[in-house]
């Protein structure tokens, strides 16, 4: 969820990542967006490997903007909304258009051929596989 937001605060202490290919999907809903948000070479990175990293990983490679204490978590977010909400609605809504035109590929035709890849993906055996694995705490035994 985070990977779709215009600005990411983490808690000092937060791990992300998309591990489905361990589960024998594939996160093809997220990257889309991710595609969209940082390098190619962290995309590859992250959904290849499937690791988590950490807060500061996270804004190293621009998954995330900053980083704040657990405390003050919910303050700075405030704070940064509120500096948002002072630009007129309409000029924010309009950035916020563009921003999403002028991003690499078309993101319609991109989400769409994602959620097709997901679909056919996560009905294989690979994936019930994988998912059943991963409720029974096991490793995958892929073939």
């Amino acid at each position: 969820m985070a990977a779709s937001c215009d600005i990411v605060l983490l808690d000092e202490q937060a791990k992300m990542g998309f591990p489905e290919v361990r589960r024998g999907l594939v996160a093809a809903e997220v990257m889309a967006i991710l595609l969209r948000q940082i390098c190619l070479r962290y995309v590859r990175e992250l959904l290849l490997t499937g690791q988590l990293v950490d807060s500061y990983r996270a804004v190293e490679i621009g998954l995330a903007n900053y980083i704040v204490t657990h405390e003050d978590l919910e303050k700075e977010a405030l704070r940064i909304a509120e500096e948002v909400l002072k630009g007129g609605p309409e000029a924010i809504r309009e950035s916020k258009y563009l921003l999403n035109k002028l991003s690499s590929g078309d993101f319609s035709i991109n989400i769409d051929l994602a959620l097709s890849v997901h679909d056919r993906v996560r009905h294989s055996q690979e994936a019930k596989d994988g998912i059943a694995a991963f409720l029974e705490k096991r490793k995958p035994v892929w073939d």
